[in-house]
């Protein structure tokens, strides 16, 4: 609902207050954001499609990953958002070892919370959440916010996020890998290493971006609504 709003606001709004007719005069949007549910979710819907977003999604059947798959090694691209609801272990083998969309997966989830002694129930630890690292960026889809007053990443508070990683690779060398993944046709497909456009101030990644055939992958290491961090 937040990216819709964000992508297409004068058509979400519309929806949601006044029928079409009553808004015939209204600006258009420059984006059309069109929502699929997973179990809805056909090969035809990418067609004529730039960009996918995969938010919260738990896990793709055979044929919806290898849709997607064939997507982006066209030249569409692709932002993955966690949450609740994912299969972790899904995304790991399917996305990241298997295919090779993914540049890191959702490693291990780090969550803030209060944490109460048996011992002494008045006695709380609260274990730390983090923050967006302040700092230029370099990337175009961050631009925006190297002018303040578009907002200041770094006040974004994260509750839940997880860790990107390679599996079985150290955090300390995940960045320097890329390799060749086979598609579904059995043809070699390359892989960038990894680009970190921003990070938390713990130093895990944030947002992480590689190129995929000729397309374009980027994966978010915490959710896109409100229930992991205050983002919108």
């Amino acid at each position: 609902g937040f990216l819709r709003l964000a992508l297409s606001p004068f058509l979400t709004a519309a929806s949601l207050a006044r029928s079409e007719q009553e808004n015939a005069d209204e600006p258009a949007d420059l984006l059309e954001a069109i929502t699929v549910s997973l179990a809805d979710l056909r090969s035809e819907d990418f067609a004529g499609r730039r960009v996918v977003v995969l938010a919260n999604v738990s896990k793709l059947n055979a044929r919806q990953l290898e849709s997607l798959h064939q997507f982006v090694r066209a030249g569409g691209s692709l932002l993955v958002f966690p949450g609740d609801q994912i299969d972790a272990d899904w995304y790991r083998s399917q996305m990241c070892v298997a295919t090779g969309l993914m540049p890191l997966t959702f490693e291990s989830l780090r969550t803030k919370f209060v944490s109460v002694d048996d011992a002494d129930q008045d006695a709380e630890a609260e274990i730390d959440g983090a923050s967006i690292a302040a700092g230029r960026f370099d990337h175009p889809a961050l631009d925006l916010f190297n002018d303040p007053r578009h907002g200041n990443l770094p006040d974004a508070s994260m509750r839940s996020w997880y860790r990107l990683a390679r599996p079985g690779i150290a955090i300390g060398q995940q960045l320097m890998l890329s390799g060749e993944y086979a598609d579904f046709s059995g043809k070699r497909i390359e892989a960038e290493s990894p680009n970190v456009l921003a990070r938390l101030d713990n130093d895990d990644p944030f947002l992480v971006e590689s190129g995929f055939g000729k397309g374009r992958v980027m994966v978010c290491a915490s959710s896109c609504d409100n229930d992991w961090n205050n983002l919108p």
